[in-house]
C-alpha cells in the first residue's frame, strides 16, 4: 500500500512539472485541455483496493477531435479466506497489482457525437482486452438525445497453482480459459421543463466463458463452478430537477436487473446536488439495493451429475445493502486570482466517500454474524464496503 501511494504522489509530482511551468510562464491555458490525478480507495473485511489513476485530456478544436489517454493501477491487499486465499496457501495477507491502459477518443459534429475506446489490463492471473464506440444525437432543438453504445471484452483467466507465482489456464468446467463479454445500451434524455430532464436507458450484457473464482472453494470443499453463458439485461429510468433558488439539483434513479441465472435486483438512487458558494459544489447521496438469489446457490454447497453447480460467492446469494456518501468539488478558479497562482485556472479538487452497509437473512459460510462497532448484525462475509476517493485536475 505504501508503494501504491509512492506512485500516487510521483505521478502529481509529474503532472506538476510538466505543466505547470507553461502556465506561470503566461502561455495560454485551455479549460478543455487537462490532467487528472485519482486516487480512489476500496475497504472491506478481506480486501483493500488502492487505485491510483491518471488521466491525461486533449482536444483538437480544429479537428473536433478530444484525445484521451489514462493509466490506472490496482493494488489489492488482505486478500484473504473470504476472497478464495485458502488455495494460496491460507488466510494470510498477500498483494497483487492490476495494470490498466486506455485510450480513448471523442468527437462532436453538429447534432452528432462519437466516441471509441480501447482498454488493455493485466495482473498475476489475469489479462484483459476492451473495446468498444458509441453514437448519439441530438434532436428538437437540443432539448432531445438518443444514444447507442457497444462494447466488447476478450479477458484470460489463470489460476495461480503454488506461492511462487505459477498458473495454468482456468478452465472451470469448459475447454478454453477465454470469457467473452458483450455489452450492447441505448438510451434517451429529452428535456421536459426550463428545470426538468428526465431519460431512460436499456443494457444488455452477454458473458461466455469462466465466471466463477478459481479460488474459491464450495462449502463441500470442491472447487466452485458456476454455468458457462450468462446473459443480463437492466432498465433505469432518472431525472434531475433544478431549484435554482435553492442553488439545488434532485436527482433520483431507478434500475431493475435481471439475468438467466434467475438473480433480479432494484436499486434505488437519490442524489441531492448542492453549490453553497460560488466554487464549491456538493453532493448527498442514498442507494438501496436488493437482489434475489442465483437458481442454483444452494447451502450445503452439494454436487451432483443432475445439478453441476457450485458457488460460495456472496453476490450469488439473496442480499440487500444500504449506501449513503457525499462528494465534495472545490473549484479552483477563485484561489488562481492571487498572484503567482494563475495556473491553478480551471483546476478543481475533489473528495467522494460512500458507506454501503450490506445485509443478509440466512445464517451460513457465507452469510455470518458481525460486530461492526455499533452493535452485531448478519450482514455476508466481505461485510460493509467503504470506497473513497481523491482527485486533482489540472488544466493546462
Amino acid at each position: 500500500m505504501r508503494r501504491a501511494l509512492n506512485i500516487l504522489l510521483a505521478a502529481l509530482i509529474v503532472a506538476l512539472v510538466a505543466f505547470a511551468p507553461g502556465q506561470l510562464t503566461g502561455q495560454v491555458g485551455h479549460a478543455e485541455d487537462r490532467v487528472t490525478v485519482r486516487g480512489n480507495y476500496y475497504r472491506e473485511t478481506s480486501t483493500r483496493v488502492l487505485q491510483p489513476m491518471v488521466t491525461f485530456r486533449k482536444e483538437l478544436p480544429d479537428e473536433r477531435l478530444t484525445l484521451e489517454a489514462e493509466y490506472l493501477l490496482d493494488v489489492i491487499s488482505s486478500a484473504s479466506i473470504g476472497a478464495g486465499a485458502l488455495a494460496l496457501g491460507g488466510d494470510r495477507v498477500f498483494t497483487e497489482m492490476r495494470h490498466e491502459t486506455s485510450l480513448r477518443a471523442s468527437t462532436k459534429i453538429e447534432d452528432w457525437s462519437a466516441t471509441a475506446f480501447y482498454r488493455y489490463s493485466t495482473e498475476t492471473d489475469y489479462t484483459g482486452n476492451n473495446f468498444g464506440f458509441g453514437v448519439s444525437r441530438e434532436f428538437l432543438q437540443k432539448t432531445a438525445n438518443v444514444s447507442l453504445s457497444y462494447s466488447t471484452s476478450f479477458d484470460r483467466a489463470f489460476r495461480i497453482t503454488n506461492n511462487i507465482g505459477a498458473n495454468s489456464p482456468w478452465l472451470s468446467s469448459g475447454d478454453t480459459n477465454l470469457l467473452r463479454i458483450h455489452y450492447l445500451s441505448a438510451g434517451y434524455s429529452h428535456v421536459l421543463t426550463k428545470h426538468l430532464v428526465a431519460g431512460v436507458n436499456l443494457e444488455g450484457i452477454h458473458a461466455e466463458g469462466p465466471q466463477d473464482n478459481p479460488y474459491r472453494r464450495a462449502r463441500n470443499g470442491d472447487a466452485e463452478i458456476h454455468p458457462w453463458q450468462r446473459t443480463r439485461g437492466a432498465a433505469s429510468v432518472w431525472a434531475r430537477y433544478a431549484i435554482p433558488k435553492a442553488k439545488m439539483a434532485l436527482e433520483p434513479r431507478y434500475r431493475f436487473y435481471a439475468d438467466n441465472w434467475s438473480v433480479e435486483a432494484h436499486a434505488i438512487d437519490l442524489r441531492a446536488h448542492f453549490r453553497p458558494i460560488k466554487h464549491l459544489q456538493m453532493r448527498l447521496r442514498y442507494r438501496y439495493y436488493t437482489q434475489s438469489e442465483a437458481y442454483f446457490w444452494r447451502n450445503d454447497g452439494v454436487w451432483d451429475i443432475d445439478y453441476p453447480w457450485r458457488s460460495d460467492d456472496p453476490k450469488m446469494t439473496h442480499f440487500w445493502s444500504h449506501t449513503v456518501g457525499g462528494r465534495l468539488i472545490w473549484e479552483l478558479d477563485g484561489v488562481s486570482k492571487f498572484q503567482g497562482l494563475g495556473w491553478l485556472d480551471g483546476a478543481w479538487i475533489e473528495a467522494t466517500y460512500n458507506h454501503a452497509f450490506v445485509r443478509c437473512k440466512e445464517l451460513s459460510s457465507v452469510c455470518i454474524d458481525q460486530d461492526f462497532g455499533y452493535g452485531t448484525v448478519r450482514s455476508t462475509r466481505f461485510g460493509d464496503h467503504r470506497i473513497g476517493n481523491l482527485a486533482f485536475s489540472l488544466a493546462f
